[in-house]
């Protein structure tokens, strides 16, 4: 049944058959296809059974006054989320109304891909979401229909309970990208274990955190104006997160300690619940708050003997590991191998994988990220 377009293009379609032609469809175990502007609906012989009323379809493109709340409602939910697993969602097509009044069982309906060009590796990331007039919804993968080599465009074809009734929205979403926040040195390497200084700690805070600058950045007589990590350390103190010292210094080209970064990420956490970190070795530690506030947290991790080192200095792959777990970063898998000097049996080489290619990735259960190769 081919229902060609008209001027009005939103129109609710309705589509009854009478009890008689209901019954002699499903006597026939004829399969009915209703094809429209905004989707077809494939209804199964077995489908027109039972029933006292005839049988009765509904395809309802959404109303222009309707559309943003339907798409914002689609993109946010967290089914959504769950499956987009922090990438971009948007929605493809018209959201469409459709339902049915039958009792004797389900039906498939086929909304068009349109708006959208969408390759092979796209099409593995779109999906159905549907908010049914009962208050349920559910997100289904549904199967991609090829264009038929005429005017109709691919669809995504997906079941229908009977009796139910539904506003379906196609969704895409594109898998999540991460940017490198640290680089290494001008001979290729990445060298995991020198040590950090406290510029350098600045600069890579100040390339991944967005906070409000509530501060007026701090004037450190032994920061000078041509210094290149100048504007990183103006942020950081401006941040609150990096303050310097009480006799008013930075020390940028100080090394910084285990105990001085945590301190740095503290202002960075929430409040709440702070458990005692179990470090044999901080107690009455000045930063022995800092210390467990970042523990608790889960970004700070101590060694087998159960000491923290707060006053040992911190390396690059301590950095890195740190202020992955910080963003909720990592560590990255299945990336091709970007430093000679980090093996892969190195104990920070996901997080330094991590932190130093531009990467798209699927996020995993366990919080650990699988590296996606992007055409």
């Amino acid at each position: 049944m081919l229902i060609p377009n008209d001027k009005d293009g939103d129109a609710a379609l309705i589509v009854k058959f009478p009890k008689a032609s209901a019954d002699l469809l499903s006597d026939g175990n004829v399969k009915m296809e209703i094809t429209a502007t905004h989707a077809r609906v494939v209804i199964p012989g077995a489908t027109f059974e039972g029933g006292t009323d005839g049988l009765r379809f509904r395809i309802e493109p959404a109303k222009e006054e309707d559309l943003e709340s339907i798409e914002a409602q689609a993109t946010t939910d967290p089914l959504v989320r769950e499956a987009a697993r922090g990438g971009k969602v948007e929605t493809v097509g018209r959201p469409t109304t459709i339902g049915s009044n039958a009792t004797g069982g389900g039906y498939e309906a086929i909304l068009p891909l349109t708006g959208a060009p969408l390759d092979d590796e796209q099409l593995k990331r779109v999906a159905v979401f549907a908010q049914y007039e009962d208050g349920t919804k559910e997100l289904g993968k549904g199967t991609i229909v090829p264009s038929d080599g005429e005017d109709r465009p691919p669809g995504i074809r997906f079941p229908v309970s009977a009796g139910k009734t539904g506003t379906f929205t196609v969704i895409r979403w594109t898998n999540p990208e991460h940017k490198a926040f640290l680089f290494g040195y001008d001979d290729g390497t990445f060298g995991p274990d020198r040590t950090v200084t406290r510029a350098e700690i600045a600069a890579m805070l100040d390339r991944v955190i967005d906070r409000d600058e509530s501060a007026a950045p701090k004037e450190f007589p032994d920061v000078a104006d041509g210094h290149w990590a100048t504007a990183y350390i103006d942020r950081v103190s401006g941040m609150s997160v990096m303050i310097g010292y009480p006799d008013g210094s930075f020390k940028p080209d100080a090394t910084i300690t285990r105990a001085e970064m945590a301190s740095a990420i503290a202002p960075l956490l929430p409040d709440g619940f702070i458990a005692d970190a179990g470090f044999t070795d901080t107690d009455g530690s000045w930063a022995q708050a800092v210390i467990e506030k970042a523990k608790t947290a889960g970004i700070v991790d101590g060694y087998e003997d159960g000491t923290f080192r707060p006053h040992v200095t911190l390396t690059r792959a301590e950095a890195v590991a740190m202020i992955d777990r910080l963003l909720g970063r990592g560590p990255l898998s299945g990336a091709p191998r970007k430093w000679p000097d980090v093996t892969q049996t190195h104990w920070a080489y996901g997080y330094i994988q991590e932190s130093s290619i531009d990467h798209h990735y699927e996020k995993q259960q366990d919080g650990k990220e699988t590296y996606i190769p992007e055409p």
